[in-house]
C-alpha cells in the first residue's frame, strides 16, 4: 500500500505508510469517540459539576493525544518536542511536576471548545442559503469587490474559518494575478481581524482560559474597536472603495448567515454574565444547543449532513489539541520555577508592570511565529505570566489582552508556517512572499504601532 498523506492544503504530515486499512479505520473511529466523549464530559461538568467527569476528560485527551501522533504536522511534532524539553528542564529547575495535570482541565475545555466550532461550521454551510452570498457578490460592481471581500471574510469568518476564502476564490480564479493578490490580502485581512473580538477563535479562547474573571463583553468591545478602527482607517486612506449601495447589498446577501450568528454572540455574552460561567463554558454549551437548534429548522437533510461533517472532522483535531495542551502545560510549569517567578516580581515591584513589559510580550506573539511557533504558545506563557503577577486593574487588563490579540493577527496573517497565509496562497494561486511581504505587512507594522501608542498613552495616565 503506497504512503498516504493525512494533512490537508500545503500541510506536510507524517504518512502512514504499511498501515492496514483496518487499524486506519479503527484508529480514526477511536480519535473520534474519544473527541466526542470529551465533548460530552465537558458539557455534563458544565451542567452538573463531577471531579470524576473531568478525570475522564482529562484521560481521553491524553489518549487522544497520544493515537494522533501519527497524524501530525512536522511542525507541531516539532514544536511539541521542545516545549517537552523545555517542560523537563522546568520541572529539573524547581517546577512541581503535578503542575502538568493541573492545566490538563484547561486543555480539554479548549478542547471541547474546538469540537463546538466545528460543528457551527457545519450548520453554516449547511445553510440552504449560503450560496447567495456568492451569487450576490458576483453581482457587486468590480471596483468595490476588494471592500466586500473585507467585510464578508470578517463577517463569516468568525464562523467559517478559513472555509471563507473558498467563498471568493472561485469567482476570482480567472482575474489577473494582481487582482487575485489582492483579493488574497483583502480575504485575510478580514479573516485575521477576527481575531481582536469574536468569541468564537482560538485566540479568545486562549485568553478566556487564561483570565476567566475578564468579562467577554469588555474584550471583544474593545476588540471591536481596533478591528473597527482598521478598516476604516482602510477605508478613508482609499485602500479599498465600498459604496452604501453595495454594503446594502453586502449586508442583504449576509443577513440569513449573520443574523443568527449575532443572535448566537449575544446569547453567550449574556449567558457567561447571568450563569457567572467563563466564556469558554458558555461557548460550549451555547454552541452545542444553539447550533442543533438552528440546523434542525433547515430540515432533516441538513441535520444529517451537520452531524456527519462534525463527526468525520473530529479526528483531524490532532495538531489543534496537541498545540493547545503543550502551550498551557508549559506555562504552568515555567511559572512554577521559583527564579524566573522571582524574576518576573522583581519587575514589577512597583505594583504594575511596565508597558515595555507589556509591549515585550505582544511581540513575542507576533515574532515567534515567524520561526514557525503557533501564537498559542508564546500567548499562553505571556497571558499566564501576567495573571500570575497580578491582580491588577481590568483596565490594565484589557489593554494587556488589546495588545496580545494584535500580536496574533500579526502572527496569523504572515508566519510562514500559518496555516491561513498557505491556505490563501493555494487557493488564489498567489506567491507566499508576495501575500506575506506586501500591503498586509505595511497595514499590520501600523496597526501594531498604533494600538502600541494609543495603549502607552492610556496605560499612562490610568
Amino acid at each position: 500500500m503506497a504512503p498516504r498523506s493525512v494533512g490537508g492544503v500545503g500541510e506536510a504530515r507524517v504518512t502512514l505508510a504499511g498501515a492496514s486499512p483496518v487499524v486506519t479505520a479503527a484508529r480514526i473511529t477511536a480519535l473520534r469517540g474519544l473527541a466526542l466523549l470529551m465533548w460530552a464530559c465537558e458539557l455534563t461538568v458544565i451542567l452538573a459539576p463531577s471531579a470524576l467527569v473531568e478525570t475522564v476528560s482529562q484521560v481521553a485527551l491524553v489518549c487522544f493525544l497520544v493515537l494522533s501522533v501519527l497524524n501530525l504536522r512536522h511542525w507541531t511534532l516539532v514544536i511539541t518536542g521542545v516545549a517537552a524539553v523545555l517542560c523537563a528542564g522546568a520541572v529539573a529547575a524547581g517546577a512541581d511536576p503535578w503542575r502538568a495535570v493541573d492545566r490538563l482541565a484547561q486543555a480539554t475545555r479548549l478542547a471541547a471548545f474546538l469540537e463546538c466550532l466545528l460543528l457551527l461550521r457545519a450548520v453554516v454551510e449547511m445553510h440552504p442559503r449560503l450560496t447567495d452570498v456568492q451569487d450576490r457578490f458576483e453581482a457587486i460592481a468590480a471596483r468595490d469587490r476588494d471592500g466586500g471581500i473585507l467585510l464578508v471574510s470578517h463577517v463569516l469568518g468568525s464562523v467559517l474559518t478559513l472555509g471563507v476564502m473558498s467563498i471568493f476564490a472561485p469567482i476570482m480564479r480567472r482575474a489577473q494575478s494582481d487582482a487575485r493578490l489582492r483579493a488574497a490580502q483583502f480575504s485575510m485581512r478580514g479573516f485575521s481581524l477576527i481575531v481582536l473580538w469574536s468569541p468564537f477563535t482560538v485566540a479568545m479562547a486562549t485568553v478566556n482560559a487564561s483570565i476567566p474573571h475578564l468579562a467577554l463583553w469588555k474584550i471583544s468591545a474593545v476588540g471591536l474597536a481596533v478591528s473597527g478602527a482598521a478598516i476604516l482607517s482602510g477605508l478613508l486612506l482609499g485602500q479599498f472603495h465600498i459604496s452604501p449601495r453595495s454594503l446594502r447589498e453586502m449586508a442583504t446577501a449576509v443577513a440569513a448567515v449573520g443574523v443568527p450568528l449575532t443572535l448566537l454572540t449575544l446569547m453567550t455574552v449574556l449567558v457567561s454574565a447571568v450563569l457567572h460561567l467563563g466564556a469558554i463554558m458558555a461557548c460550549i454549551l451555547i454552541i452545542t444547543i444553539f447550533g442543533a437548534g438552528w440546523v434542525a429548522t433547515m430540515g432533516p437533510a441538513a441535520a444529517a449532513g451537520a452531524a456527519r461533517q462534525t463527526w468525520t472532522s473530529l479526528d483531524r483535531l490532532g495538531d489543534e489539541f496537541m498545540l493547545f495542551t503543550v502551550s498551557v502545560v508549559l506555562a504552568g510549569l515555567m511559572l512554577d520555577v521559583p527564579m524566573l517567578s522571582d524574576l518576573l516580581r522583581a519587575a514589577v515591584a512597583e505594583g504594575r508592570p511596565p508597558f515595555l513589559m507589556l509591549m515585550a510580550g505582544a511581540m513575542l506573539v507576533a515574532l515567534l511565529p515567524m520561526a514557525g511557533i503557533h501564537m498559542i504558545l508564546p500567548a499562553s506563557i505571556c497571558i499566564s505570566a501576567f495573571v500570575q503577577l497580578g491582580p491588577f486593574s481590568q483596565s490594565d487588563e484589557l489593554i494587556f489582552i488589546a495588545l496580545i490579540l494584535t500580536g496574533w493577527c500579526f502572527g496569523s496573517m504572515l508566519s510562514p508556517a500559518s496555516i491561513a497565509l498557505l491556505t490563501a496562497s493555494t487557493l488564489f494561486g498567489v506567491p507566499r512572499r508576495s501575500l506575506a511581504l506586501g500591503a498586509n505587512l505595511r497595514f499590520l507594522l501600523t496597526m501594531f504601532a498604533a494600538v502600541s501608542a494609543i495603549g502607552g498613552v492610556t496605560y499612562s495616565l490610568l
